[in-house]
């Protein structure tokens, strides 16, 4: 009994590990199993989503063919309104082709006559700004030099500079100065050279006219010829000057420098009795000979503008000018109507008024 219990106790126990080992071995076999099917699921995965990507980006690069839409021409706006950005000056010229085109007869000639009266204002208003800018930098050179005079004492060292400066400044002076006296040399020279054959040539006396008569004292005086005798004689005689107070001397001589009180209307004291508006307002001088509309209109509201921002003119020199365009286009009345620049009906109210 007790050998086959114990036999079959050790049956049992000699069997159990068997069946756990075999159970075990099966466990093992099963779950590699499982992850060999496993790996092949991740593969396929990875694969879906880069065929995926690749037919997005596919997508993305494909191009889609559209019709380019018809571009839009653009016209220039020839409006009026650019002519408004034009300079003064180019308007004026502007309305002065315009009325020679309106001529069709020597037009270049035409409008030279326009246009020159108005370029001789502009000179003598280039001249006027000239001296005024003259004026001026002699106003610098007195300041700074009452600046230096009125100045503190200083240090021998600094005083030193300030005195280099001003020599430094009449040298330039001196140099102008030198050249000026080695033609004004020159010309004496020549003049005495000229003076001295003259007077050889006039002492051979000739007996040509013997019976002259003795200059009677009606005879009128050349006034014009003494002013430029005299005129040349003061050129001959002219010396630069030595320092800036006999420079002022000569400018007030001239008529440079400004006289004191200092008024802006120099030389204009009747204007002071003028309206302002009388050299303002100057279109009321068209009314009764210029056309309402046209170029001719439009050429003489520039002149009236031109003329009413200067203020070097008096208003007789305004009326003037305005007179000078009235006679010019009246000259050429005939011609204007044929061409139709002024209107015919107009022109006969205007002499049944008159």
């Amino acid at each position: 009994m007790y050998s086959t219990s114990s036999g079959s106790s050790s049956n049992s126990s000699s069997d159990s590990p068997s069946d756990s080992s075999s159970d075990s071995s099966s466990d093992s076999d099963s779950d590699i199993q499982n992850i060999k099917k496993k790996k092949p699921v991740s593969n396929v995965s990875t694969k879906s989503l880069d065929d995926l990507i690749d037919n997005l980006l596919s997508k993305d690069k494909k191009k889609i063919d559209v019709a380019m839409p018809l571009r839009k021409i653009i016209k220039e706006d020839k409006s009026p309104v650019k002519e408004k950005n034009k300079s003064y000056e180019a308007q004026l010229v502007q309305a002065a082709e315009d009325i020679a085109n309106a001529f069709n007869i020597n037009k270049g000639e035409t409008k030279a006559q326009l246009l020159n009266r108005l370029s001789n204002i502009y000179k003598d208003d280039y001249k006027k700004k000239l001296r005024e800018s003259l004026s001026k930098k002699q106003d610098e050179i007195i300041s700074e030099y009452r600046f230096s005079k009125k100045s503190k004492q200083v240090d021998s060292n600094e005083q030193w500079k300030y005195k280099a400066d001003i020599a430094r400044k009449f040298k330039s002076y001196d140099k102008i100065s030198i050249i000026q006296q080695l033609q004004i040399e020159a010309k004496r020279k020549k003049y005495q050279a000229e003076k001295i054959l003259r007077k050889e040539k006039l002492s051979k006396k000739v007996t040509i006219f013997k019976d002259i008569k003795e200059p009677t004292t009606s005879i009128p005086k050349l006034s014009m010829w003494e002013s430029l005798e005299k005129r040349e004689l003061d050129l001959i005689l002219y010396h630069s000057p030595k320092n800036i107070f006999q420079e002022m001397i000569q400018w007030t001589e001239l008529g440079i420098l400004w006289k004191f009180p200092i008024d802006n209307e120099i030389g204009m004291e009747e204007e002071s009795n003028v309206h302002f508006s009388e050299h303002v307002f100057l279109e009321r001088h068209l009314k009764g000979w210029c056309p309402k509309s046209g170029p001719i209109r439009h050429f003489m509201e520039l002149v009236c503008v031109g003329l009413s921002k200067n203020p070097y003119l008096s208003v007789n020199e305004k009326m003037n000018h305005i007179t000078w365009y009235k006679e010019y286009f009246k000259e050429k009345k005939e011609l204007l109507t044929e061409l139709g620049a002024i209107d015919v009906s107009s022109t006969i109210k205007e002499q049944t008024k008159t």
